[in-house]
């Protein structure tokens, strides 16, 4: 969890009454977060959730909330396991968000408390031989982005599919040295960019892609062992990547 503390202050404006209340999303992302971290304080996560959701939708890349919205669901996880479980994707969506926001984050995940459970959850996954992907527990973030990118060039294209048999791929990207990114469906194509930050690959498309049954606007992949890997409970149509070629079989 992370305070701000040059916004303390700001709560003096707000009335204290506001905290029993619904959210008042006219307030700004940082007001939102302020009273989400309040919340937090005072061991209320639950409400604490909807503060910091309204102000992550406020502003997506103010960084704060996203972080802060992680460490409340680990910590919700850890006092009800089974209430709150379904909610590791969103965990590990909006780690993967302030890491891309901010450095500093990429190793303060590994030392956060609040983070225990997700940490320890993640350790489960990685020795758990039906787990489908690998895990935030995965990320370098000292890794080398020229050498990452150039394993993302060298090949022709990337093929995504879905890895249960039987396989067929249902797209196909490719990846230039500008930054540039292009997914080739059976229906269609899109552009877009990616940058990398440790061994992770954030990729960003210019429209959203309609591909089978997703609308893929973002997302990311880590690259392990030098091949790309989709993380843990990311959809399962796209859990496998392979090199391909300029001739992709989108199956029937």
């Amino acid at each position: 969890m992370v305070k701000i503390s040059s916004l303390v202050f700001i709560v003096i404006c707000i009335s204290f009454s506001l905290l029993n209340a619904e959210v008042d999303k006219s307030l700004s992302a940082v007001e939102l977060n302020t009273l989400g971290y309040q919340l937090y304080e005072q061991k209320k996560y639950v409400e604490s959730l909807d503060y910091f959701r309204a102000s992550f939708e406020k502003d997506p890349d103010y960084v704060y909330p996203h972080y802060n919205y992680a460490c409340v669901l680990s910590l919700l996880c850890a006092q009800d396991e089974k209430k709150w479980s379904d909610y590791e994707w969103d965990i590990t969506k909006h780690l993967l968000i302030s890491m891309r926001l901010r450095a500093n984050y990429r190793t303060k995940y590994f030392t956060d408390p609040d983070l225990k459970w997700y940490r320890e959850k993640m350790d489960e996954h990685q020795t758990d031989p039906y787990a489908e992907g690998p895990t935030l527990n995965d990320f370098k973030p000292d890794s080398n982005s020229t050498s990452i990118r150039e394993i993302l060039i060298e090949e022709e294209s990337w093929e995504t599919g879905n890895s249960y048999v039987p396989y067929f791929s249902i797209a196909s990207i490719r990846f230039n040295a500008n930054g540039r990114v292009t997914i080739n469906w059976r229906a269609g194509s899109e552009k877009g960019t990616y940058e990398i930050f440790g061994n992770i690959v954030y990729i960003e498309f210019n429209k959203p892609a309609e591909i089978e049954t997703l609308t893929i606007k973002s997302f990311y992949l880590i690259v392990i062992d030098g091949y790309i890997r989709a993380f843990l409970s990311y959809p399962s149509e796209f859990d496998q990547f392979d090199p391909g070629s300029s001739d992709v079989d989108y199956g029937a």
